[in-house]
């Protein structure tokens, strides 16, 4: 199993390893750097770190005017390692490819030189890796140099006197940039945009100066706050849901939704909403506890400073983002913040907003029930239990990366390991999706069963999407766990609980649904390091002969 903070760094340039550009990432990642100009020896190693491999294109070929034939030949086996390490490891290949500009443009304006076809040859190969394996992650180095320019990334000093192409400041932003991509590895994007409404949705009071006039849509700064919703709503579109909290008459603030041509964020974008004169970081913590959501998946924008200094003290784990004092800046801002981006969007995110919107109206519904179970059954409750394939493998391991609460071991499972574990047992591996009254809550359980011997089967992983807590969706996913172990001959099922800050519903789950401490911790650990050795919790038992479910009688129809 990787280890997701291990991490093999090899370039085809010196990287200059004890300069102090590396000193954060070293702090949060252990790295190893192999030898100057030695990036294949990781390619050939079995241990359970991810690799770094910084690659310049002048460094590729010993002749960059040489025949494209040539080059393709001389570089084709790189491509061969690449390949043949993602179909033999699980762990993460971080690839930083790039160029130095040191053409004369009129080079360049009617003829492509060997060295660009040969430039757009191999980045076409290393995109084809990437897209094929779910391990391989891309960084086009020209890309994120392109803000800074080329003169400020690369340094001809630095190259003859230490073999390094870039400068200290491109040292510093390539550093940057695979401490941002490794943070995502092992940490989910934000999931919650709380926005304030004037002066940040518009410009000006709305109360003071009426619908028609706030300033969007005219020229200007007008035209920007028009911009700005426009990443808003693309936001939106990929699954980050969007919150207002905002000091305002509640009716002032529907008018504008409601009756300005130019607002393009609309109702429909809105899953929660506190409009009043209540202190923002109360309305906050009230928004969280109705979508069953931890405070530190919040990001806060508000244009008012002072607003914005109590939310860091009063909720420090909310992430409040700093907005320029420049509205014509936050566009491009919002485009381009590290908070929301992940490596992909599936097509649960895209639907992340109704969902939520119906987990709100559940909490709220539920809240003057008075027999839960029989509301329960009335919902037309509807799981249904789904193989991993192709459709659903990046469901999968989002939900292995992101979900917190109710995660029995909160491993982070790649969807390369997902794979592997469906190749032991296809049984053994499966989804959950849910509907019901409220609508398709989608993809939103994931279960991985492991043998121990022929009459236990160990738990690996049980995790399950807080927007559908409350159901008792956790019996059926049992049931149907139950299901299978009896199916392959079992009789006990065998996990670990691992406790953390957020997952106490899960201790919760296992002392209901009759899951027993082991009596010999030592003797299961031992059992367990044959199948996974980073065996650190508690371990339970579960003996599934004449076993009597709790709350299965709400999923009748879901049988």
């Amino acid at each position: 199993m990787s280890n997701e903070n291990l991490f093999t760094v090899c370039a085809s340039s010196n990287l200059l390893e004890t300069n102090k550009q590396w000193d954060s990432l070293k702090h949060s990642h252990k790295l190893t750097f192999e030898s100057y100009g030695d990036f294949t020896s990781p390619l050939f190693k079995d241990d359970d770190s991810g690799i770094v491999m910084v690659l310049f294109l002048e460094d590729l070929v010993p002749d960059l005017d040489a025949e494209i034939e040539l080059m393709k030949e001389h570089c084709g086996p790189v491509i061969k390692m690449l390949e043949n390490k993602a179909l033999s490891s699980s762990n993460p290949i971080i690839l930083c490819w790039g160029k130095d500009h040191n053409q004369n443009v009129l080079d360049t304006i009617k003829d492509s030189s060997s060295r660009q076809k040969f430039y757009n040859w191999f980045t076409e190969q290393l995109t084809l890796l990437r897209d094929r394996f779910k391990t391989i992650y891309l960084v086009h180095l020209n890309e994120i140099f392109y803000p800074f320019g080329a003169n400020e990334m690369f340094c001809e000093r630095n190259w003859y006197f230490a073999r390094c192409r870039l400068s200290i400041r491109g040292l510093e932003v390539l550093t940057d940039t695979l401490t941002l991509v490794m943070h995502r590895l092992s940490k989910a994007p934000s999931k919650v945009l709380v926005l304030d409404c004037d002066n940040t949705l518009w410009g000006g009071v709305v109360g003071e100066d009426g619908v028609k006039g706030i300033l969007l849509g005219q020229d200007g700064i007008g035209t920007a706050f028009v911009d700005f919703q426009k990443e808003i709503v693309r936001l939106a579109n990929n699954g980050v849901i969007i919150v207002l909290a905002s000091k305002n008459n509640e009716q002032d603030v529907w008018d504008v939704f409601d009756r300005h041509s130019e607002m393009l964020l609309k109702r429909e974008h809105i899953v929660a909403s506190k409009i009043n004169w209540v202190e923002k970081a109360i309305n906050l913590k009230e928004i969280a506890q109705d979508l069953n959501l931890n405070l530190d998946s919040f990001a806060f924008w508000d244009d008012n400073q002072l607003e914005r200094d109590k939310m860091k003290i009063l909720l420090p784990q909310v992430l409040t983002i700093d907005a320029p004092k420049n509205i014509f800046q936050w566009p491009r801002l919002l485009r381009t913040i590290d908070c929301f981006a992940k490596f992909k969007i599936t097509k649960d995110d895209r639907k992340k907003s109704d969902q939520y919107k119906a987990r709100s109206k559940f909490t709220n519904d539920i809240k003057s029930v008075n027999d839960i179970k029989t509301y329960l059954a009335s919902l037309e409750l509807s799981p249904a239990a789904l193989s991993l394939d192709a459709s659903n493998i990046a469901r999968a391991e989002q939900l292995c990366m992101k979900t917190n609460q109710f995660n029995i071991r909160t491993k982070r499972h790649s969807a390369s390991t997902l794979q592997s574990y469906q190749l032991e047992n296809d049984d053994f591996v499966f989804l959950v999706r849910l509907t019901d009254t409220y609508g398709d809550h989608g993809i939103v359980s994931l279960v991985c069963l492991r043998f121990l011997d022929n009459d236990t089967i160990f738990l690996d992983t049980f995790l399950m999407s807080c927007r559908v807590l409350g159901r008792h969706l956790e019996a059926w996913v049992l049931a149907e766990i139950v299901k299978r172990v009896e199916k392959n001959g079992a009789r006990y099922l065998i996990t670990e609980f691992v406790n953390t800050e957020r997952n106490a519903i899960v201790l919760e789950f296992l002392n209901t649904y009759g899951f027993r401490v082991a009596n010999d911790q030592n003797y299961m650990v031992k059992r367990f390091e044959l199948t996974d050795p980073e065996i650190s919790g508690v371990i339970y038992c579960l003996d599934t002969k004449n076993i009597i479910i709790p709350n299965i009688e709400v999923y009748k129809r879901g049988e």
